[in-house]
């Protein structure tokens, strides 16, 4: 199957005119704020999830924004947040560097654990949101270089397990079952360690303890990884 095929069979389930009319507004919004050039991540790219069932986001508006005071910052994310409110609710995150820039590819991958542990922790198994996490920390930890995005990742692998989990992570469907995840992440094309310490240690059984304090340890050895990220991952996975 070429790329232009498997592309286009991952995403027959997404409508794309209120994708294009959600991401519009959120760019109009930006540009009225004066706050466009700050945008990056999934909604910079087009890759942000859109549930086509509610029209809801699990994708945040990540935004780059140097030299900003605590009450500054706050005082943005309200005003955006408010302002996003008249369209759907969006929830806005603003951080003073671009740290994803000089991350290495390999400690970028602990990080990605260290997200989906921290954003899994009070969610149940099953629910879209936890479906969700799985399906775009699979597509991460099979980059092959930092700024690979979701969907090449995806026909890169070229099966039907990668679509499903580019479907889930867009938003076109909600079930990406610890199966399908078994199957992408030891799939010959796909397997990497990392990929499969993540599917056996956090996605076949919850993450344990022991797996989150020797967690906090490799990541407090990633170098390219700013402290202070290190740090604000560690408090969100609410260990000690």
């Amino acid at each position: 199957m070429d790329l232009q095929s498997l592309s286009s069979k991952a995403m027959l389930d997404l409508d794309f005119e209120l994708r294009q009319e959600h991401r519009q507004f959120v760019l109009d919004t930006l540009a009225q704020n004066d706050l466009l050039p700050a945008l990056r991540g999934s909604w910079r790219y087009g890759d942000f999830h859109l549930s086509r069932v509610d029209g809801f986001s699990l994708s945040d508006l990540d935004l780059v924004i140097p030299g900003l005071s605590p009450a500054s910052r706050k005082m943005i994310q309200y005003k955006l947040q408010k302002d996003l409110a008249r369209l759907f609710p969006l929830k806005v995150s603003i951080h003073s560097a671009d740290s994803l820039l000089t991350m290495s590819l390999a400690d970028s991958f602990i990080l990605n654990i260290g997200e989906f542990i921290a954003k899994t922790r009070m969610v149940k198994i099953g629910d879209a949101s936890y479906d969700h996490t799985v399906a775009k920390i699979s597509l991460l930890l099979l980059r092959t270089y930092p700024e690979e995005r979701y969907s090449e990742v995806a026909c890169r692998i070229g099966t039907l397990e990668a679509l499903s989990a580019l479907a889930v992570k867009l938003g076109g469907e909600t079930k990406f079952s610890s199966d399908a995840a078994t199957q992408l992440l030891k799939s010959p094309s796909a397997a990497s360690s990392i990929a499969l310490e993540f599917l056996e240690r956090c996605v076949l059984e919850p993450a344990g303890e022991d797996f989150v304090k020797s967690l906090r340890n490799r990541l407090n050895l990633c170098a390219s990884i700013q402290p202070w990220l290190r740090q604000y991952l560690i408090r969100k996975m609410k260990i000690g």
